[in-house]
Formats: structure tokens, C-alpha cells, sequence
């Protein structure tokens, strides 16, 4: 059972380390940054909203958006509005974990909180993320549960 929470977190881990990898690689962050980002709306730096659902200034997306039934590959997340969570599937191994996300900007922390393969209580995964109408992506920050890691860092979940 520890071993799913484990990696119950290292998805969730995965997820947030996805989520800040996408957020540092041009998802809108420093509006100083004329370096090629996803501005195609033609506006300057007036902080106007170039990306349809991005509700915050720092480009990652709206932390409202969150909540939702997300999937990538085995992996299924239920963010609850919330912020709670419950994930299931198999990354190496199968989990079935529970938790609570805190969101701090574009940085959500996962905390399990219980089930088959979750991480310790004490094993906070911190993520960057990327949240859109339709993808969420995780980026690690630092977890030191490697199987949350395992099944979020650079992950890419689908909207259901």
C-alpha cells in the first residue's frame, strides 16, 4: 500500500513538474520577455489576456480551472473544486491515492493524504503547472517521493 501512495505522488509529482517546465519554456511568464513567447494577439505589454483561459498574470493559468477529471496515459487525476484530489493507475506500479493541492502562483503543492501507494504525509511534491481549458502539465520543483515524481514530472494530462 505504501508503494501505491508512492507513486500515487510521484504522478502528482510529475504533473506539477510538467505544469512549471511549461511555464518556464514560454507559456507567457515574464510579459518583459520579447524572446518569441505565445503572444500572437498583436497587443503590447499592457497586461491584456492573450491566452484564451489564462486568468492570471504569471501565464499559467487560472487556478479555477483545476478542478476536473484529467488523464494521461494510465494515469487518471480528480481534482475536486476544492483542490483536493484523487488519483488512480499505474506508473510502474498501480495507486490509489488521495490529497490536497495548495496553489502559490503557478506552483501547486501535493500532499497525500492516504491510499494504496501514497507518499508520506511529510513528502510534499511541489510542482510548477500550466493549466488550460484542455491540458494541465506538471513540472518538478522538489518531491521526495519518487514514485509521485515518477508519474508527474513532465506530464501532460488531457481534460475528460
Amino acid at each position: 500500500m505504501g508503494n501505491v501512495l508512492r507513486v500515487l505522488l510521484a504522478v502528482i509529482f510529475v504533473l506539477t513538474i510538467s505544469l512549471a517546465a511549461f511555464t518556464a519554456c514560454d507559456c507567457g511568464g515574464d510579459d518583459d520577455d520579447d524572446s518569441g513567447g505565445d503572444d500572437d494577439s498583436g497587443d503590447d505589454d499592457a497586461g491584456a489576456d492573450d491566452d484564451a483561459g489564462d486568468d492570471d498574470a504569471s501565464g499559467c493559468g487560472s487556478a479555477d480551472l483545476l478542478p476536473g477529471t484529467w488523464t494521461a496515459g494510465e494515469i487518471t487525476m480528480v481534482i475536486a473544486d476544492d483542490l483536493t484530489y484523487h488519483t488512480t493507475g499505474s506508473a510502474q506500479m498501480n495507486y490509489d491515492v488521495n490529497g490536497v493541492i495548495v496553489v502559490d502562483g503557478c506552483t501547486a503543492s501535493f500532499t497525500d493524504t492516504g491510499g494504496e501507494g501514497a507518499c508520506p504525509v511529510a513528502q510534499v511534491g511541489v510542482y510548477d503547472f500550466v493549466v488550460t481549458a484542455t491540458t494541465l502539465t506538471t513540472t518538478l520543483v522538489s518531491d521526495a517521493c519518487a514514485g509521485r515524481a515518477l508519474g508527474l514530472n513532465g506530464t501532460e494530462f488531457q481534460r475528460q
